[in-house]
């Protein structure tokens, strides 16, 4: 997703609807982030941990406490 995407993401998750986010987030795991969390901790489990760890804090800071995106 480029940036354009994530702010529309984002916008819309502020305003409460949630199911952008929750779509963004599921498809962007398998496609992009999986396979390179796999391949530096070598274990299935943690990589869905450390990847739903990295959400919830970017849930917090983006959308809870509403700070502009890096």
């Amino acid at each position: 997703m480029n940036r354009e995407a994530w702010q529309h993401v984002v916008h819309d998750a502020r305003n409460g609807n949630e199911a952008l986010f929750n779509k963004a987030v599921t498809s962007n795991f398998q496609e992009h982030f999986y396979k390179s969390i796999l391949k530096t901790v070598q274990d299935k489990d943690l990589t869905l941990e450390i990847y739903n760890s990295t959400m919830f804090k970017f849930w917090e800071r983006f959308i809870l406490k509403g700070e502009d995106l890096p």
